[in-house]
C-alpha cells in the first residue's frame, strides 16, 4: 500500500522499514549495506503498478479509486505546489500528498522548515499533520514530523548565528565610528586655559583651541594658540583630566559651596602678567563666594560677574594687565567660571594649596621630601579620597595619592603655626637642607629632637 525507496534504492512497505528503523538499525535490510541517510522516498512507478494490478483484479476499495478518479484535475494541479503558498495549519490531503511526493528533493525539507518556523508551527500543528491520511495512503507521518523538527532546528540555529554575526558587525560599526569621532568637547575656536606656573604656582595663562586630529593610536591631538606664551602654538594629547590644559565647560554650572572655579588675578611673575587660578569655593550666600584658590589665598567675589573676561571673543581684544590691575582694586569684581559643580566635603587635612611633602631619595638613597601643593581631591567609589599633588621638583610633576593619615608615599604637615606646636624632646621635625642628587638641588629631611 505504501512503497517507499531507501537511499540504496531499495524497496519496503513503508510501516515495515519504519519499524525496521525504529529499533535502531542503520541498514539496509536484505543487503546489509550501512544507511548513512534514512531518508525514505515515495516509490511512485511501484505504487503505479500495484493500483493498476488492484483494479485488473478487483482488488482494494473500488469506492476509492473512483473517488480519486474524479480528483479535479484543477486540485491535482493546484495541490502540488499549493502547499508552498498555504498556511500549513490549512493544509488539505491534497497539500499533505504534494509535500510528501517531494520530500525526496534536498531542497525542500529546508523550504519547507524554514515556512513553518515562519508561521510559528507548534506540535499541535504537527500532530494534527501527522496524523493526516490522504487518499494514496501516504500520511504525515512521525518519523516526517521527526526529520522536520531537526529541519527546522538546524535552519533555527543558522539563523541565529546570522543574526549574532550581523550584530557583532553593527556593533563593530559603531564602536569605529565613535573612535572616529572627536571628542563633544572639541570645538574650533573655544577657550582652552594652559597650565604653567608662577613663582612656583600652578597657574593657567589664556588660549584658544585652533585645531584638531586623530592620531594613529586612536587618541586625539589639539594645536592651541596661546598669545601669552613663548611658542604661540602648542600640541597637545588631548584628555579629560589633563595636567597640561584645561577646557572650561560652556554652560554654566551651578555655584556652590564645593564648587570649583577658577579666577583671573594680575600676576608680573606670569606671562603677561596675568593669570588664571583655581579655587574651591568655601562660602556662598546666594550672590558673594568665598573662594580659597591653590595658592592658599582667599578671596571674595561676586557672582556672577558682568565681566568682558568670560567672553573669549572679547578677552582677546579687551584684557590688558591694565584691567586686571582695575579689577584688582576691588576683587568682588572679579569674574568666575565654574568648572565643577560642589561636591562631598573632604578630610580636613585634604585643602586647596596645602604643603605636601611627597617621599623621595637624596644622596645615598637617603629618605627625604620634595615640595608639592595639593591641587584637586575627589571621593572614590569605596569611599576612600584621592588627591592629586603638583611637585615642580618632581618627574612627573603632577602625582596622584590615595589619603592615608600614615602614608609611606607623602607627608601632609600639620595646619597650624610652627609656635602653636610645642618642641621638645623627642618630637618629630622637618628641615631643609641643599642636596645636589634630588631635582631642584634640596629636599625636605625628617628628624627628631635630641
Amino acid at each position: 500500500n505504501n512503497p517507499v525507496m531507501n537511499m540504496v534504492g531499495q524497496t519496503y512497505e513503508f510501516e515495515s522499514i519504519s519499524e525496521w528503523f525504529a529499533l535502531g538499525k542503520r541498514s539496509d535490510p536484505v543487503t546489509r549495506q550501512p544507511l548513512n541517510d534514512t531518508r525514505l522516498v515515495p516509490n511512485i512507478a511501484i505504487r503505479s503498478q500495484i493500483l493498476e494490478w488492484k483494479q485488473q483484479n478487483n482488488i482494494g476499495n473500488k469506492g476509492e479509486d473512483k473517488d480519486a478518479k474524479k480528483t479535479p484535475k484543477k486540485e491535482k494541479k493546484e495541490g502540488k505546489e499549493s502547499w508552498r503558498n498555504k498556511p500549513m495549519a490549512k493544509w488539505k490531503c491534497i497539500e499533505v500528498q504534494a509535500f510528501i511526493t517531494q520530500i525526496g528533493e534536498s531542497d525542500v525539507w529546508e523550504e519547507y522548515a524554514d515556512k513553518a518556523m515562519n508561521e510559528k508551527v507548534d506540535g499541535v500543528i504537527l500532530k494534527e499533520l501527522s496524523s493526516m491520511e490522504v487518499a494514496t495512503g501516504f500520511g504525515f507521518s512521525k518519523l516526517h514530523a521527526l526529520v522536520l523538527k531537526k529541519a527546522m532546528d538546524k535552519l533555527q540555529a543558522e539563523r541565529k548565528q546570522r543574526e549574532d554575526e550581523e550584530a557583532k558587525q553593527l556593533s563593530e560599526a559603531a564602536s569605529n565610528l565613535a573612535k572616529s569621532m572627536p571628542p563633544k568637547k572639541l570645538k574650533h575656536g573655544i577657550r582652552v586655559l594652559v597650565r604653567t606656573q608662577s613663582s612656583g604656582r600652578v597657574c593657567h595663562l589664556e588660549g584658544r583651541l585652533r585645531s584638531f586630529s586623530r592620531r594613529s593610536d586612536g587618541r586625539w591631538d589639539i594645536q592651541v594658540d596661546a598669545p601669552l606664551l613663548a611658542p604661540k602654538r602648542r600640541t597637545f594629547i588631548y584628555s579629560d583630566n589633563s595636567s597640561e590644559f584645561m577646557i572650561p565647560p560652556e554652560e554654566r554650572l551651578q555655584m556652590g559651596v564645593g564648587a570649583r572655579v577658577i579666577g583671573p588675578f594680575p600676576d608680573l611673575s606670569a606671562e603677561g602678567g596675568w593669570a588664571w587660578y583655581e579655587g574651591d569655593v568655601k562660602a556662598w550666600d546666594g550672590q558673594k563666594a568665598t573662594v580659597q584658590y591653590t595658592d592658599g589665598c582667599t578671596w571674595v567675589a561676586r557672582y556672577p560677574a558682568s565681566s568682558h573676561m568670560l567672553d573669549i571673543d572679547r578677552s582677546e581684544q579687551l584684557l590688558s594687565l591694565q584691567s586686571l590691575a582695575a579689577l584688582g582694586k576691588n576683587v568682588e569684581k572679579v569674574p568666575l567660571i565654574v568648572i565643577r559643580e560642589g561636591k562631598k566635603r573632604a578630610p580636613d587635612p585634604l585643602r586647596l594649596g596645602t604643603r605636601v611633602l611627597v617621599r623621595s631619595k637624596g644622596t645615598n638613597d637617603t629618605g627625604c621630601f620634595l615640595e608639592g601643593r595639593l591641587v584637586d581631591w575627589k571621593e572614590l567609589k569605596d569611599g576612600k579620597w584621592e588627591f592629586a599633588v603638583d611637585a615642580p621638583l618632581l618627574d612627573p610633576k603632577r602625582h596622584t595619592f590615595v589619603y592615608e593619615k600614615d602614608s609611606s608615599a607623602y607627608l601632609i604637615p600639620p595646619h597650624q603655626k610652627h609656635d602653636d606646636l610645642k618642641i621638645s624632646v623627642g618630637a618629630r621635625v622637618v628641615g631643609t637642607f641643599d642636596d645636589k642628587a634630588v631635582g631642584g638641588g634640596w629636599a625636605w629631611f625628617e628628624g627628631e629632637v635630641t
